[in-house]
């Protein structure tokens, strides 16, 4: 068996970070169960706005594994009006899932130049730039994130396996995962 690189765990740790935390769910769980809609009232569906029944409908093709169609509701909601707040993490997911880093990044630092101070989107950022190998951009997203949000401790032990990985900045690295094990101990 042969070693993985420091730069392999921090893509994975990254993206499994970022992707954890936009979903908003544990391990192991997806966030899109394959349930149908809790109610099948023609008339409640009727009453709820427009955008609403587009994510609904997102929701469902997303878990029944139709994530371009997924991606296109998730499109006509936020055209019809639903904050792109609900709209972008859903996106971003569906993004991810498919492999699509690129238009990732570019929905994402889109939204982050209208509402810079959304942490869980700034991380995914970081963590489809690590996708991508752009370590400079990665690093200068997580630097902002641990200088925005000093107890994030994800974000400690990702910016020092990157800076571990460039291989001249150990003693900054160190001082990044001294940070990540004072706050998370337990790892």
């Amino acid at each position: 068996m042969r070693p993985v690189s420091n730069c392999r765990i921090a893509r994975r740790c990254a993206l499994t970070f970022a992707l954890l935390a936009l979903l908003g769910v544990a391990p192991g769980c997806a966030g899109t169960g394959a349930r149908p809609p809790e109610h099948a009232n023609a008339e409640a569906d009727a009453e709820r706005p427009r955008g609403e029944q587009l994510l609904e409908i997102a929701r469902i093709l997303a878990a029944h594994g139709d994530r371009v169609r997924a991606m296109q509701y998730l499109g006509l909601a936020q055209r019809d009006g639903v904050p792109a707040k609900r709209v972008v993490p859903r996106l971003l997911a569906l993004y991810a899932a498919d492999g699509q880093y690129r238009l990732a990044i570019d929905a994402a630092e889109d939204y982050l130049r209208r509402q810079p101070n959304d942490h869980r989107i700034r991380r995914c950022l970081g963590a489809f730039y690590i996708a991508v190998d752009a370590r400079d951009e990665a690093l200068r997203t997580f630097e902002t994130l641990v200088r925005e949000k000093p107890k994030d401790a994800d974000a400690h032990f990702t910016l020092a396996s990157l800076l571990t990985d460039g291989g001249t900045q150990y003693a900054r690295a160190d001082e990044h995962y001294r940070t990540y094990l004072a706050l998370a101990p337990s790892g």
